[in-house]
């Protein structure tokens, strides 16, 4: 919502004249305010210990009337023409843009999850934070830095749904959250901490959105979607359950 607005506001209202210096200008603004939640977040769960979960959904909630406020819940649809036709529906060759700008996001989260401190001293913390806080790691402000990690990333989220619909679209996005918690917990990813690749949220990203795909085919109400996301969510929390209680006892 933040980005284009921005883009409207530097650019002007008609979307077919709007150049790349207001484009980039309003995804800018959109990853700052990302990040800006995220440092928010960090400093309530980091300093005031409140539990995380609460945070972010408090959070999103937060974000979600904000944005409802600012257009009084109407959504805004003067995206630039431009942004449009290349990032959000444009291809690199054969690729499109989305794909490609996935994939680099991808390898690189991975690359620092798996070879730098700041990989190793996240995981230590996911696993055990007071004895990654007597093992010298200051664990305040690597949490913040953490969230403002994922609320910049959450912002570039939103920068790309806004250039693929060419519209702010917030209705049609209350489910995202629910759908991208099963996706990495189905990747493995622990949430008890600890535990998680980038490679396996890959491959969870896939499981929901190909279940989806097969029950639009066999034309079962779009209802019943959600509720299969859900299902598959505890059953993926209860097998890491299991999993973890497994190497306890080893």
């Amino acid at each position: 919502m933040l980005a284009a607005k921005a883009m409207t506001a530097v650019g002007g209202a008609n979307p077919d004249t709007i150049g790349w210096i207001p484009i980039l200008l309003g995804l800018g603004v959109g990853v700052v305010a990302g990040l800006a939640c995220g440092v928010l977040n960090g400093a309530l769960i980091a300093w005031l210990r409140i539990p995380p979960l609460i945070v972010t959904l408090g959070m999103f909630g937060i974000a979600l009337g904000l944005a409802d406020v600012i257009t009084s819940g109407v959504d805004l649809a003067d995206v630039p023409t431009k942004l449009g036709s290349t990032i959000g529906n444009g291809q690199l060759g054969p690729v499109p843009w989305l794909v490609v700008i996935a994939a680099v996001v991808t390898v690189i989260g991975g690359l620092v999850l798996s070879l730098t401190r700041f990989g190793r001293h996240t995981y230590a913390i996911g696993s055990n934070d007071e004895a990654a806080r007597r093992a010298g790691i200051n664990v305040r402000w690597h949490l913040v830095k953490v969230y403002a990690i994922a609320g910049a990333l959450s912002g570039l989220g939103g920068d790309l749904s806004l250039a693929h619909f060419t519209t702010t679209t917030i209705s049609g996005h209350l489910e995202d959250n629910l759908t991208a918690i099963s996706a990495v917990v189905i990747g493995g990813t622990s949430l008890f901490g600890g535990v998680g690749t980038m490679v396996g949220t890959v491959v969870g990203v896939f499981i929901p959105v190909v279940l989806a795909a097969g029950l639009v085919i066999m034309n079962v109400q779009s209802f019943w979607q959600q509720v299969v996301t859900g299902l598959i969510l505890i059953v993926a929390v209860y097998f890491d359950q299991v999993r973890r209680r497994a190497r306890n006892r080893l």
